[in-house]
């Protein structure tokens, strides 16, 4: 036992000498903090630590020296080195083609900066593969064309890795070029267009759609909203409540302040805003905002409604009030007017010589405004443009029309002379069908010619009734009737609904649903608009190659002349032009339909 004591006595003092219990570099012992410790690499090499060769070195502070590895470089230093077939989108040279002998597809680089060859593919063999990511392959095109790819046109090409190429198609929209044909603008591109080059009446700033064309909706642009004609002059209201006019100026019809006539639409002279406008033969009646009336233009038979019957008037004059009765719609004619007010009476004021202003025993003309004799029960809302002196009044209720005035051609729906009635009548009255008449169409809307009357039954189809000697009248002869007879309408479309109708002074027009015109009747000055002069006893298209929006929403008819404001609120006008009064700063006719010109400020 002692001597195993001095045994363990003799070794201690040895042990304290080899480890002093402190952190040593040097010692080939890795202790914290240490990455490696002299030869003590703790089986790291460069190629553990991501690099492709060399020999790692430890410093004398017991850290990794890199600096022979980095010569040999590593995957995605961006530099492409021995042991890498690929770095990044470097491929040394190499393509599909040189690695797998395909001509198509694209290379890709691993995770190890290996080239990944299954993107390749079958490209130029003149098969498309879609599945292997051709679009095209040689001439097979998969049966696209520039077009379907946001083009216009062009050829579309396909490239040496079988994808399209866009070089030879034809613009697009959003590239910021106007292409003629197919766009009216491209983003902030208008060329140098004002709103009336983007198909509206008048105003400045058009804006550019998503599909480059002029915006409908641009606010600065300012629209026609309702039109009216007279016999050889027209008036429109646009969307700010301005009234403008063109064609003959004599008497002062046109508002503008003298009696020149104007061949593009001028400023009606005043400051007040309208909500509908009437044009008839020598004069012109307008309703404001609040319903009161105003006229201008020839006043001899106190067709103004001022309380005289002196002056003509060549700018707006304020009508006489109607016993606190105002006005929702006027219609003017010969020498003398009707309107109807809010609370559905019917008034005429003007002349009286054929017993236009429906008032039994009445004589002469009155100046001022005077209420028919309309059957107290009858409740009207729609008033037919006045040609001359025929008047009929569309009925809520019963829905018949009820006329007074001259009816010499039947054009009132009731007996002349002839079958012993009248060629006038002061009283107003229903339209009259003989007895024992089986069907009795029921009417909405009615238009007034010189010798003949048409209007849309409840079922929105035409009957026209009068004189009938240039087959105005519709039905494919030329038979005059006192009897509404439905006007020819198979050949447009069976059954098909129409929305208007409008007549001249030998001739009618109508809109389909869809915004086309058909007219018939007389066409010396081509106010059918088919391009011809040939007149036609059954409706035929109005030719509508030029209307800018393809379709009308409202219709007017002069006495040998038409226009219509189209879907953009821009005016087309054909017919005669000898007036001006096809705006379109001519004196010439048109058989088709042309754009009334920009307004005069």
């Amino acid at each position: 036992m002692k001597l195993i004591m001095v045994i363990l006595l003799i070794l201690l003092p040895a042990c304290d000498e080899k480890s002093t219990g402190a952190d040593t570099c040097g010692d080939s012992i890795l202790d914290p903090g240490e990455s490696c410790d002299s030869a003590n690499l703790n089986d790291e090499t460069c190629q553990t630590l991501g690099f492709h060769g060399g020999a790692l070195v430890c410093t004398g502070e017991c850290q990794f020296d890199t600096a022979p590895c980095q010569v040999f470089g590593r995957c995605g230093d961006g530099i492409l080195q021995e042991a890498e077939t690929c770095e990044g989108e470097n491929f040394g040279g190499a393509t599909c083609f040189s690695l797998e002998q395909l001509p198509g597809g694209d290379l890709q680089c691993d995770e190890n900066c290996q080239v990944d060859t299954s993107g390749c593919n079958n490209c130029g063999d003149g098969v498309l593969q879609t599945g292997e990511g051709e679009s095209c392959d040689d001439q097979e095109m998969n049966g696209t064309q520039c077009t379907d790819l946001g083009f216009y046109g062009g050829e579309l090409g396909c490239s040496d890795s079988c994808r399209f190429v866009t070089d030879l198609c034809e613009g697009f929209c959003g590239d910021g070029i106007i292409q003629e044909g197919d766009e009216s603008c491209d983003g902030t591109n208008l060329g140098s267009a004002t709103c009336y080059e983007g198909g509206f009446f008048r105003g400045e700033s058009v804006l550019c759609d998503g599909t480059c064309q002029f915006d409908p909706q641009s606010p600065d642009c300012v629209s026609a909203v309702t039109i009216s004609a007279g016999s050889d002059h027209y008036c429109v209201v646009d969307s700010l409540q301005k009234a403008w006019c063109w064609g003959n100026g004599a008497y002062g019809k046109l508002g503008t302040g003298t009696t020149v006539s104007k061949t593009v639409p001028a400023a009606v002279n005043t400051d007040t805003l309208f909500t509908m406008i009437s044009a008839g033969y020598s004069h012109t009646c307008a309703i404001d905002t609040v319903g009161n009336g105003w006229c201008w233009g020839e006043n001899i038979y106190g067709q103004l409604g001022i309380g005289d019957s002196t002056a003509d008037g060549v700018t707006p004059m304020d009508m006489s009030p109607m016993a606190g009765a105002t006005f929702r719609e006027l219609q003017v004619g010969s020498q003398m007017s009707c309107g109807i007010d809010t609370q559905s009476r019917v008034w005429c004021w003007g002349d009286n010589d054929r017993g236009a202003l429906g008032v039994e025993g009445l004589p002469g003309t009155n100046n001022v405004p005077i209420l028919t004799d309309m059957d107290s029960s009858v409740v009207c809302h729609g008033l037919s443009r006045i040609a001359y002196q025929s008047v009929c009044v569309s009925s809520q209720g019963n829905d018949t029309i009820w006329c007074w005035g001259e009816n010499a051609y039947w054009q009132l729906g009731r007996p002349n002379a002839a079958e012993g009635g009248a060629d006038f009548y002061a009283l107003p009255g229903p339209i009259f069908y003989p007895p024992g008449t089986m069907s009795v169409p029921h009417f909405e809307a009615s238009a007034t010619g010189l010798t003949h009357t048409c209007a849309l039954d409840s079922n929105a189809q035409p009957h026209c009734w009068g004189s009938d000697a240039n087959g105005e009248l519709g039905n494919g002869s030329l038979d005059f009737t006192d009897t509404p007879t439905p006007v020819t309408t198979g050949h447009i479309a069976a059954g098909a609904p129409f929305s208007q109708m409008v007549s001249g002074d030998r001739f009618s027009c109508m809109l389909d649903s869809a915004g086309g015109a058909w007219c018939w009747g007389y066409n010396a000055s081509g106010q059918l608009g088919n391009n011809s002069t040939v007149h036609s006893d059954i409706p035929v298209a109005v030719t509508m190659t030029d209307v800018r929006g393809g379709a009308f929403v409202m219709l007017a008819a002069a006495s040998s002349s038409v226009c219509g404001i189209d879907t953009l609120g821009s005016v087309y006008c054909w017919g005669s032009g000898a007036d001006g009064q096809l705006g379109n700063n001519s004196v010439n006719n048109s058989l088709i339909p042309v754009r009334v010109q920009a307004v005069q400020e």
